[in-house]
């Protein structure tokens, strides 16, 4: 993929009037620049924007995890996180509940991850 002096990748069409390379910039995620089909609402342009999207799943997913496990991580961000993550599984808010009939369910998911977490450093300190 030829680039620009900014490093920048380049549209990989030609004109056909020279038959010179496009010097335009490609969208991100194509090959192509917006004049040579990848502008707004084209089948490239949706391609390149679901492809971006796609890559930006699994660090999120990281991260939102990271931002749970954390004890550093304030309270109301957790549980953001947490709703951010049942709300994006299908699991919508239906109802409200009271911290009465969801503590028992918070504290048995704090010992399963502690637990976990307990296992994971047990058996790195073996294979050190």
């Amino acid at each position: 993929m030829r680039t620009d002096e900014q490093g920048r990748r380049l549209c990989s069409a030609t004109a056909k009037s020279t038959g010179q390379p496009c010097r335009a910039p490609a969208v991100t995620g194509a090959t192509i620049c917006r004049v040579h089909g990848a502008g707004k609402g084209s089948p490239a342009r949706d391609a390149a924007d679901r492809r971006t999207l796609s890559e930006l799943i699994g660090p999120a997913l990281t991260r939102l995890k990271e931002l749970v496990e954390s004890r550093d991580t304030p309270d109301a961000v957790v549980l953001g996180a947490i709703r951010e993550i049942l709300s994006r599984s299908g699991y919508n808010e239906r109802y409200e509940m009271t911290y009465e009939e969801i503590e028992p369910h918070v504290n048995r998911l704090i010992a399963e991850m502690e637990a976990e977490k307990a296992a994971d450093e047990l058996a790195r300190g073996h294979r050190a």
